[in-house]
């Protein structure tokens, strides 16, 4: 991302997403440059979806996950709650499934956040440009509090596998099997 001198107008604000003009990006989705609004708090990363390009995963310092329509520039989920996060979240991956994402954050925790039929539903309806209500999940499918000593700041999927780095460079790995997650609803 380019500098801006501090007195131009559209300076990027905490806690909104620019995605800045980029021939790729606008020739898929014909856009030149939007700003997805939600986040309080500065956003640490985000992911695009491998399957639609439209979609993309983004965590912040406001303790919440969300996902976005990026070319109908709409909030479609939003993970947060006291069931999720307890403090910013640094770093997101999907699984290669796109059917679950991992998040690691400032709270010591990797979780696991499941894509129900739901929420595929609602990102469908979004590509047809419905106008969309936010879904609120305020539930993890999986936590692990006890792999770092500080705060997580890279998780990665690597298959079945979860892939987390502590601020302190100690790295851990997590076999993800049917036999330590359920899936509910």
């Amino acid at each position: 991302m380019e500098n801006k001198p501090s007195s131009e107008k559209n300076q990027e604000k905490e806690g909104e997403i620019d995605l800045e003009k980029d021939k790729e990006l606008s020739s898929c989705i014909s856009i030149d440059n939007i700003t997805l609004i939600g986040h309080k708090s500065s956003v640490n990363e985000i992911q695009f979806h491998g399957k639609y390009f439209q979609i993309l995963l983004s965590c912040g310092n406001d303790n919440t996950i969300r996902i976005w329509n990026a070319q109908s520039r709409q909030q479609l989920v939003l993970f947060g709650g006291t069931h999720t996060h307890l403090s910013g979240v640094f770093s997101i991956d999907w699984h290669p499934s796109y059917r679950y994402f991992v998040s690691g954050s400032v709270d010591n925790t990797v979780k696991i956040f499941y894509i129900s039929d739901k929420i595929i539903e609602i990102m469908n309806k979004s590509f047809r440009f419905e106008q969309i209500k936010t879904i609120i999940k305020d539930k993890a499918l999986f936590s692990r509090g006890d792999l770092h000593p500080t705060m997580i700041d890279c998780v990665r999927y690597n298959g079945n596998f979860i892939l987390s780095k502590s601020f302190f460079n100690k790295l851990s790995i997590l076999c993800i099997s049917s036999s330590n997650i359920a899936i509910t609803g």
